[in-house]
């Protein structure tokens, strides 16, 4: 039964770039990227005695949202030498977030709140959920002539990646949970 649900997205987001001179051999370039998404829906008939006769238990949340963002960065240097020589000095940066909520109420409430220790724990009846995850990248590259067309050229990155999450669950025996990692990586070439 649908009545009366509703479903709304909204989206945002800019994307920004820029390429100067700092001087006639130095330049800089970089970029900025942001967006924002957020869903929010209402099942009202999920709060109904009559949608617990269905199962015997909540079909879903009455309510939920869902709201995530992205932010990435990527600044760099460009150098020219003398000798022909080229080299890039960067930093890549990301950044991304989502949160959900799932929320029951009504008759869904009062079902959870009647049967803790057999499917529901805590005394609670919205779920939350988060992740977040944080990208940072710092590189260089170059390149020397040496004569006619031969040339050396390579590069290095040093990579770090962060992780966190959180779950809070009305189906959870032990509470929130929350788990983090960082990851790290160095390449060159």
């Amino acid at each position: 039964n649908n009545v009366g649900s509703t479903n709304k997205t909204a989206n945002a987001g800019f994307t920004l770039g820029s390429a100067f001179e700092l001087t006639d051999k130095t330049k800089f370039e970089g970029e900025v990227f942001y967006k924002r998404r957020t869903i929010d829906t209402n099942f009202p008939f999920y709060a109904t005695a009559e949608s617990i006769s269905i199962y015997d238990y909540p079909s879903g949340p009455d309510v939920s949202n869902i709201n995530n963002w992205d932010l990435n960065a990527t600044p760099r240097i460009k150098l020219d030498f003398e000798n022909g020589a080229h080299a890039v000095v960067g930093w890549d940066y990301g950044k991304s977030k989502e949160n959900s909520k799932n929320s029951f109420g009504g008759a869904a409430a009062q079902t959870i709140n009647q049967n803790l220790g057999g499917y529901f724990y805590n005394n609670i009846t919205t779920s939350n959920q988060s992740a977040v995850i944080t990208n940072n990248s710092i590189y260089l590259i170059g390149r020397i002539p040496l004569i006619n067309s031969f040339e050396i050229s390579g590069g290095a990155r040093r990579q770090v990646q962060n992780i966190s999450s959180n779950d809070l669950s009305i189906t959870s025996p032990n509470g929130a949970l929350s788990a983090s990692n960082t990851y790290s990586a160095n390449a060159g070439d």
